[in-house]
């Protein structure tokens, strides 16, 4: 065999095994990206110091993966505040403790932002609680979001 031969066949061989690497992590993209998109939001009413509620019951049939969960919120001057989600998995209550922030020091119209990417789970059938606070007997206007897939259960 010629060396413009071997050229070509190293070359191709090279081509193959990119293209069978970049083949597998398509998979595993799709495997990790399986299922149905959800997201769900809840606001304290006005002036409230705190918000201990439901925010979303899994459907039957599936199990939730929370990839995000944020918080806002405003109030009068700097106050801290966090955020807690508490689930459910094989019967086990668990709360996670999501983040916290602070309101900035603006007068009135003080705003704070915090949230980060997260892997928690929630069994078919339960429900998602959301726990956000200010600290240091602050009120105001607060919100939480949370946002992941639906994934469906095995038969």
């Amino acid at each position: 065999m010629n060396q413009k031969a071997m050229r070509g066949l190293a070359a191709a061989a090279a081509i193959a095994a990119v293209l069978a690497v970049h083949s597998r992590r398509a998979e595993a993209r799709s495997a990790v990206g399986a299922g149905r998109p959800m997201q769900a939001r809840i606001t304290a009413p006005a002036n409230a110091r705190g918000l201990n509620a439901p925010l979303y019951t899994v459907p039957a049939g599936f199990r939730l993966q929370i990839e995000d969960a944020s918080a806002a919120a405003a109030s009068c001057g700097v106050a801290p505040f966090s955020l807690a989600l508490d689930t459910t998995v094989e019967r086990q209550q668990v709360r996670h403790f999501v983040v916290s922030g602070a309101t900035g020091a603006s007068g009135c119209a003080s705003e704070g932002f915090a949230g980060r990417p997260v892997s928690v789970h929630a069994d078919p059938g339960t429900t998602v609680f959301v726990y956000l606070a200010f600290g240091d007997f602050a009120s105001g206007a607060l919100s939480a979001s949370i946002s992941g897939r639906l994934i469906p259960l095995e038969e």
